[in-house]
């Protein structure tokens, strides 16, 4: 479709994108619990004084930006771009009137070119299973899958905590731990480990907005045999904990049961719980404790430039 314009979002944006966000995602963000007023003043401080607060997350190596797609000056899509080294892209939501129309493309290209641009070797996104036409949409543009995550929903708190097994110890995780786990190449193996090593808002400078990310490691004599991710935020009422790094399936349940007491502590009404296929015992233990499964994604990722 000619006639499109991509650009970062601008404070005159900030209705409107939000409107496209929330008609997309209102059941996602209703369950979560979400402020959206909140979240609508977060847009509008980080559009303020010409962009300043995202300029300056771009001096410290954050690549965040909603990317919106204008025609005849009405924005019509956006998606957004997040991370430090490993990129992400979430929340695409395009104007139901403009669907078909290549406005979903034009954006994904101009993340691309973006990322490409600043020396970043690949990008990284999700897709529920179900949704074949985002799927298509993936294939198209060169978004390949590399792994399938289940969700998880527990409320908080359980009806039980997990019980640790002897002999295993759990703290915060070091810079050391993270320098140790973290891939060496990003093939489907370390991009798999990306899933619980990096959640795309885990950048210092997001604290100071609110966005919290804790990453908790299990030890036996010494030994890490595994490692788990969390993330919290105050525009949220859930937590939410990523897929386990596991070298030892026994440091699951108390790495599981460490995240869960730092949620309740945090008056999180509910954990969102993600496993990779493969770890179906796992999920049995989530089950035990109350948890429901709930939706299947498609973990994708394209290579730049």
């Amino acid at each position: 479709m000619k006639g499109i314009e991509i650009r970062g979002v601008r404070k005159e944006d900030v209705s409107r994108a939000a409107e496209l966000l929330l008609m997309a995602f209102e059941d996602e963000l209703s369950g979560r619990g979400t402020d959206v007023a909140r979240l609508k003043r977060l847009l509008s401080f980080f559009t303020s004084f010409g962009r300043l607060p995202l300029r300056l997350l771009h001096s410290l190596g954050v690549v965040a930006e909603l990317w919106v797609a204008c025609v005849e000056g009405k924005v019509v899509g956006v998606l957004g771009q997040i991370g430090r080294r490993a990129p992400y892209m979430s929340g695409i939501a395009i104007d139901p009137e403009f669907r078909g129309r290549g406005i979903a493309q034009a954006l994904f290209q101009r993340v691309f070119s973006d990322l490409a641009q600043k020396g970043f070797p690949f990008v990284r996104g999700a897709v529920l299973s179900h949704n074949r036409p985002a799927l298509n949409l993936c294939a198209k543009t060169g978004l390949v899958p590399y792994a399938r995550t289940q969700l998880y929903i527990l409320p908080l708190p359980p009806a039980r905590l997990p019980e640790a097994p002897s002999g295993i110890t759990v703290h915060r995780a070091r810079r050391r731990d993270l320098l140790a786990l973290w891939p060496k190449e990003a093939d489907e193996e370390g991009l798999r480990r990306l899933l619980s090593l990096e959640g795309g808002y885990e950048a210092w400078p997001l604290r100071l907005l609110g966005v919290w990310d804790w990453g908790l490691v299990a030890e036996r004599e010494g030994q890490l045999i595994g490692y788990l991710g969390m993330q919290a935020n105050r525009y949220q009422t859930t937590g939410t904990i990523r897929v386990p790094l596991l070298f030892e399936e026994e440091a699951y349940p108390a790495l599981l049961r460490a995240a869960l007491k730092k949620l309740i502590r945090l008056r999180r009404r509910t954990a969102y719980i993600d496993l990779l296929d493969g770890q179906e015992n796992l999920g049995l233990l989530l089950e035990e404790l109350g948890a429901k499964p709930d939706r299947a994604w498609v973990q994708v990722v394209r290579r730049l430039p």
